[in-house]
């Protein structure tokens, strides 16, 4: 199964922009950066190099219109993980203990 999985939002884009770790990668990259923004309504997909940077060249898959990351990202066969804040807490038998 492909996975994309949030790692980053970046509040000071022009719009809503995540960065995801892809595995495998997407058209070579290892991560990539999915900004959505509304004038015009476009959602766009980066690649981010190994040192953070942003490769600006529009990877296939960016889309016209009114799309979410996820829909983006389903589109080119990924499917989406947010990872929670706070893991689920595992049981232990001994947690009973007196």
């Amino acid at each position: 199964m492909k996975t994309a999985t949030h790692v980053s939002s970046s509040p000071d884009w022009d719009g809503d922009a995540r960065t995801y770790k892809m595995d495998p990668p997407y058209e070579g990259f290892d991560q990539v950066t999915v900004s959505k923004i509304s004038h015009p309504k476009e959602t766009y997909i980066y690649g981010v190099d190994s040192s953070g940077e942003i490769d600006w060249d529009e990877l296939p898959g960016s889309r016209k219109g009114t799309w979410t990351h996820t829909q983006i990202l389903e589109g080119i066969g990924y499917q989406v993980i947010t990872p929670t804040s706070h893991p689920p807490k595992s049981h232990h038998p001994t947690d009973d203990a007196p």
